[in-house]
C-alpha cells in the first residue's frame, strides 16, 4: 500500500524516476514497481494527451509533453526534473526511416548526453535480442550471452547495437552507469498478441476460439514475461542497488518453440485449439533464442516465471475484462 505522502507526485522528499516512453506495454508495469520504491514518475511522450495504460497510477504520475529526438527540449527537461535514474524505453513504430532513427538513435544519444549535463548518473534503456541476429548465425546449440559475436539482421537490431556502443563511450568517458538490458519476446497480460504472436496461445485458450498462427510450430523463441522485464529494468536503475558493473545485460528468458506454447495454453484449456500456417517469410526464424542472464541474475537476483503461469495470467486477465464488459453491457 503506498501512502499518502508517496501519492503526491510533486513531494520534494521523493526521488525522480523519469521515464521516456513510458505508456508501453513495458513502461505501464515498470511505472508502479517503481511507485512501490518510493519514486515519483516523471513521463515524457511526443503527444501526451492521456495517461494512457498509466491511468491507474495517475495520482504518482506527471506526464509532460517531450521527444528524446529535440534534444533541447530533453535537456531542459532532465535539467527541470532532475531525476535520480532515467529509463529510455522510446519506440518509433510505423514511421519513415528518418522518423525512427531519430528516436532510436539520435533519441538515445540525447539522452545520455541530457544525463550526463544534469549529473544524472543511472540511465537504463531497452535493448533488444535482435543484436545477436539469427540464432542459426550462432548454432543451434550455442548459449549466447553479453560477450557472444553479435550479426543484427534488421535495421531495429543494428540501432540497437549502436545504442549499446554508445552507452560504452559515455560511461568510459564520463563516469555515468547507462546500462542496456537486451530483452527477448515479451509477453504477458494486457496485449493483444505480444511480440511475433507469443501471447495468442494463452488468448486463444481464454476464447476457447480456434486459432491460427502463422509461424512455423518448431520455430523457437526466448520469452520474458513483461513483470520480469520490469523488474530487472528497476533493479538497474533503482539508486538504492549498487549501479551496474557492466553496460549490457541480458535478460535471458524461458525457450520455448510455437508448438509448445500451444501446448501450454491447452494444459490449461484442453479445448483449446491453436493450429499452424507458415508463412513463406519465415520471420520467426530471425531470433536467437538460447540466452544466458548469469551476469543479471549474480548481481540483481532475477527469476523468470515459468511460461505457465505467464500465460495462466494472460487467461484470467481476459476473463476479467469479459466479465467487466459484460456486466457493463447488461446495465445499459
Amino acid at each position: 500500500m503506498i501512502s499518502a505522502e508517496m501519492a503526491d507526485p510533486a513531494s520534494p522528499e521523493r526521488p525522480v524516476a523519469l521515464l521516456l516512453g513510458g505508456r508501453g506495454f513495458i513502461g505501464s508495469r515498470l511505472a508502479p514497481q517503481l511507485i512501490e520504491r518510493g519514486y515519483r514518475i516523471v513521463c515524457a511522450e511526443p503527444t501526451a494527451t492521456t495517461l494512457g495504460r498509466l491511468e491507474p497510477y495517475g495520482t504518482h504520475v506527471r506526464m509532460v509533453n517531450a521527444s528524446t529526438a529535440d534534444r533541447d527540449t530533453l535537456i531542459e527537461l532532465v535539467e527541470r526534473t532532475n531525476p535520480a535514474c532515467i529509463f529510455n524505453l522510446a519506440y518509433a513504430r510505423g514511421v519513415d526511416i528518418a522518423a525512427e532513427m531519430d528516436i532510436m538513435c539520435r533519441g538515445l544519444w540525447n539522452t545520455f548526453d541530457a544525463a550526463q549535463q544534469a549529473g544524472c548518473l543511472r540511465v537504463v534503456f531497452a535493448s533488444s535480442v535482435r543484436v545477436y541476429g539469427a540464432q542459426s548465425a550462432h548454432g543451434e546449440e550455442t548459449v549466447l550471452n553479453e560477450n557472444s559475436p553479435c550479426h543484427p539482421l534488421t535495421r531495429y537490431g543494428h540501432a540497437k547495437l549502436l545504442g549499446e556502443r554508445l552507452a560504452a563511450d559515455f560511461n568510459a568517458g564520463h563516469g555515468m552507469h547507462i546500462a542496456a538490458l537486451r530483452v527477448p519476446m515479451v509477453y504477458g497480460p494486457g496485449v493483444r498478441e505480444g511480440a511475433f504472436g507469443v501471447c495468442i496461445p494463452a488468448l486463444a485458450a481464454a476464447s476457447g476460439t480456434p486459432t491460427e498462427l502463422p509461424y512455423d510450430p518448431q520455430a523457437k523463441l526466448c520469452l520474458a514475461h513483461v513483470d520480469d522485464v520490469a523488474y530487472a529494468l528497476a533493479q538497474l536503475a533503482d539508486t538504492r542497488n549498487a549501479p551496474p558493473i557492466h553496460s549490457v545485460y541480458e535478460l535471458g528468458g524461458n525457450t520455448l518453440s510455437y508448438a509448445e506454447m500451444a501446448g501450454i495454453a491447452s494444459a490449461i484449456n484442453p479445448a483449446t485449439r491453436v493450429t499452424f500456417a507458415p508463412s513463406q517469410a519465415r520471420l520467426e526464424h530471425q531470433f536467437a533464442y538460447l540466452l544466458d542472464g548469469g551476469r543479471l541474475r549474480a548481481e540483481y537476483r532475477i527469476r523468470h516465471r515459468p511460461v505457465v503461469e505467464g500465460y495462466r495470467e494472460i487467461v484470467d486477465h481476459a476473463h476479467a475484462r469479459q466479465d467487466k464488459n459484460g456486466t457493463q453491457g447488461s446495465s445499459k
